[in-house]
């Protein structure tokens, strides 16, 4: 038996994936770098000491007689390092850039990884067959290195190649260092990335590492040549393999070199194929949601979103074939809520502007691009045009549609604050929430056209600004320009939130009073001893107290206005604190910057002017919005509330509360469903109960009904991670990690604070804070609009950063740029 093998003399069997992927590359005719493979005998021999790593190392040395400056890496390549049952990729050691003379050390690491695998996991010990086998490579310094995939795994309706290249060697892109250029295969190559510049590495045996960067046009040019070769690869591999593969490729010296293939694991398989996402869900519907909440949301955005179409003249037949997408616009997974991203996509498919619109849908929401097949049923030209035509009326009168729905939405308050639930029956509390539901949604067209008009033009314009002249200058044009616009409801909050906690701070005794004393006691005590803040405090509750800081649409929160006591816990923590108000910063002039720059060019200054303040006003209408959708689903609340009391009353269910396990298509039918609600109340505690073991994902396919996760890749940059750029400003700071837990208890002030998502109710928190940073999120969610309005640094889209981040560390952040760098101290 020999000690190793070339791809001349291999016997067949197996010797572990890469060592199998490299065999099956050279046999089928690709070109691929000079390998060995030592095959797990001669491994078991050096262990037991009865040959050495030196004696295996020399005899190969001076067989092949390799160029003293070639370099090699060193894999494990183990039969059972990713078997189907049990992985165990990742625990064994890899050795590259050595050159023949420092191969011995090399091997060394390798098999003493190994061994340590051996000592430590029983299980692996156990098995019989190790299948640890060791491939030597020869380590080609490419131009452009890539990954490709014969199929896109992410995408089950296009049969294109997809591949991810950057500059130099492939290890950054593996190890998601550097972001890669996507490119996909079809007859017309198209890069579906968005990065400007592409960074790298190359590697010159005598000089080392050297940093290399493309621009986009550059590296497209430079790839341009290959990519009918390596497509043809790509399917011929796929094609003789009998499925999909997955490869790693390098070009050198215009030479493809094939690298590593392996099946690709988690192909969606084809079937009825829906992405459900929730980026951006989890900022209003945090963790788990019960089940009420999650069916009257499927229920209000259907019926919204319905009343929306038939506003602009769809017609009944379009309504009906287009059903199921309105009443599946959001779906529940493991007791949490997402959008399903295709039903939308679909739906805005067939509307005006629709092939721009759906595929930007994703964006919009502050999700990941996202892929969909286009919908069976088209609209006739006549019904488009109709459509069409109304959008643009509804644009021209828009004001007067808004002034209607204020009013309509004031009207139904009014009402409702003289209305005492408490007096009514079951079937009374269903009938009045009907009432109030039918006299809302002749309306609920408007914050939905409103919400589709102001992302459809910020995004346009943030498209054509960046391709401007102002760009250089001003890379964060447009969100300068939304910054301190004024009018919006939520910085009134933070105003008079800070009102309420400078009159508390200045009294000493009763600062005194909120530090010392508990919060079920305080406000009491300030009722008998200080009745003027008693009466603030009363006074803000009043008037905001459907805002909350976790979960403020959700139909289980217990918001201020139903628990007083939490908003004077929310008060304590502030209270607590000493900080200074922070200054907003001096508004950006956004028209004095378009006069001076195109003062020659009268057509596109008058263009930029108009988009740019429909645009304004639309997004502060947008977050205007949201807090009269925070008021009606506060209506709802009380009235489920008071509902939830009869059912107990008349022992149709056990305890406070338990109603929220029932759908609202189940709680507003007693008829036909109350004798079973005990029964539905059971089986779903218990399945909630089970909900909490699941690990969760943000996007998932799904497909006949199966989900599959969907990972999500960080944005790596050299020290830290990049985000999308939000609201200008470059600031360092010290990192301090929000989560719902902890929000109560830490030091804010001149920290920059990183959160997953930023919840509607900590608009608290934002006036202390140095810096903003959010791992979700668009750039029209409330975190990022309240930010720009109170002058605060912020970046959202900064994947995982939380992970990445440790409290106490410092980072710099620009928030014009998106970039994120850690400073040593």
């Amino acid at each position: 038996m020999s000690v190793y093998y070339s791809s001349k003399n291999i016997p067949k069997k197996s010797f572990g994936g890469k060592a199998d992927g490299l065999i099956f590359l050279e046999k089928k005719g690709f070109n691929v770098p000079a390998f060995y493979v030592i095959p797990n005998a001669t491994i078991q021999q050096i262990i037991s000491e009865k040959y050495t790593i030196n004696v295996l190392c020399n005899e190969w040395i001076e067989n092949v007689r390799p160029n003293k400056n070639t370099l090699w890496a060193i894999r494990s390549s183990a039969v059972v390092e990713d078997g189907k049952n049990k992985s165990y990729a990742g625990l064994f050691s890899t050795e590259i850039n050595c050159k023949p003379h420092q191969l011995a050390d090399a091997f060394e690491k390798v098999i003493n990884g190994f061994k340590e695998v051996l000592n430590n996991i029983p299980e692996y010990n156990k098995t019989k067959n190790f299948g640890f086998n060791i491939v030597l490579q020869e380590m080609i310094c490419g131009e452009i290195s890539g990954v490709g995939f014969s199929i896109n795994p992410l995408e089950q309706f296009s049969e294109n190649p997809i591949i991810n290249i950057i500059p130099g060697l492939g290890i950054k892109l593996v190890s998601g260092e550097e972001n890669a250029m996507v490119i996909n295969l079809s007859s017309q190559p198209e890069v579906l990335s968005e990065e400007k510049k592409y960074y790298g590495e190359v590697l010159n045996s005598v000089s080392g590492y050297t940093k290399i960067t493309f621009s986009k046009q550059e590296l497209f040019t430079k790839i341009s040549p290959y990519l009918n070769k390596i497509k043809k690869n790509l399917k011929t591999l796929e094609k003789i393999s009998g499925h999909p593969v997955d490869t790693e490729f390098t070009i050198f010296k215009n030479k493809i070199y094939w690298l590593q293939v392996r099946p690709i694991t988690n192909l969606i398989p084809k079937g009825d194929y829906f992405i459900l996402d929730n980026s951006n869900m989890d900022a209003n519907y945090p963790d788990f949601v019960m089940p009420l909440t999650i069916s009257f949301v499927q229920h209000s955005y259907s019926n919204a979103y319905l009343q929306m179409c038939r506003f602009l003249g769809a017609k009944n037949s379009f309504l009906a074939e287009n059903y199921s997408l309105f009443k599946n616009t959001i779906k529940a997974v493991n007791g949490r809520m997402y959008y399903n991203i295709t039903a939308y996509q679909q739906l805005l498919y067939q509307m005006p502007f629709g092939k721009k619109t759906s595929a930007l849908f994703p964006k919009m929401i502050g999700a990941d691009d996202a892929n969909f097949q286009k919908p069976s049923q088209s609209t006739s030209i006549i019904s488009y045009l109709k459509l069409f035509l109304n959008l643009i009326w509804t644009i021209i009168f828009f004001g007067n549609f808004k002034k209607k729905y204020i009013n309509q939405n004031d009207k139904v308050q009014r009402n409702f604050r003289n209305t005492n639930l408490k007096e009514k029956s079951y079937n009374q509390l269903i009938e009045y929430f009907t009432t109030i539901e039918t006299q809302l949604s002749n309306y609920w067209y408007v914050p939905i056209l409103n919400s589709l008009f102001s992302m459809i033009m910020y995004n346009n314009l943030t498209k054509t600004l960046s391709k401007s002249k102002l760009h250089q200058k001003y890379p964060n044009f447009l969100n300068d320009a939304l910054t301190g616009s004024g009018k919006v409801v939520s910085m009134e909050i933070v105003k008079e939130l800070q009102n309420l906690t400078h009159l508390l701070r200045e009294n000493s005794e009763v600062k005194t009073i909120f530090i010392e004393k508990e919060s079920d006691k305080i406000l009491t005590y300030l009722k008998e001893k200080h009745i003027e803040y008693f009466d603030a405090i009363m006074s803000y509750i009043q008037k905001y107290g459907e805002r909350f800081e976790e979960g403020e649409l959700k139909i289980e929160t217990v918001n201020y206005r139903e628990s007083p006591n939490k908003f004077i816990t929310f008060l304590k923590s502030n209270l607590g604190v000493s900080y200074e108000r922070k200054k907003v910063k001096e508004k950006f002039n956004y028209l004095a910057v378009l006069k001076e720059t195109y003062k020659n060019n009268p057509i596109k200054l008058l263009l930029f002017k108009i988009g740019i303040k429909f645009t304004i006003n639309k997004v502060r209408d947008r977050e205007n919005f949201r807090f009269v959708r925070t008021k009606t689903f506060d209506m709802v609340r009380q009235i489920f509330r008071e509902i939830d009391e009869e059912l107990i009353k008349n022992n149709t269910i056990i305890a406070s509360g338990d109603s929220l396990y029932l759908h609202f298509e189940e709680l507003i039918n007693p008829t036909q469903f109350s004798s079973q609600y005990k029964e539905i109340i059971k089986e779903r505690k218990e399945k909630y109960a089970t909900y909490k073991e699941l690990e969760n994902h943000i996007r998932y396919h799904e497909v006949n009904s199966q989900l599959y996760p969907i990972l999500e890749t960080p944005t790596l940059s050299k020290n830290g991670l990049n985000g999308v750029a939000c609201s200008s400003g470059i600031t360092e700071g010290e990192v301090l990690l929000i989560t719902a837990e902890n929000l109560h208890e830490l030091e804010i002030k001149g920290k920059i604070l990183i959160a997953p998502f930023f919840e509607p109710g900590w608009i608290g928190l934002f006036s202390k804070a140095e810096g903003i940073i959010s791992e979700r999120g668009s750039l029209l969610s409330h975190t990022s609009i309240l930010c720009r309005e109170m002058g605060i640094p912020a970046i959202i889209k900064a994947k995982n950063c939380t992970k990445n981040f440790s409290n106490g560390e410092f980072i710099k952040m620009n928030g014009a740029t998106g970039a994120i760098e850690k400073i040593i101290k």
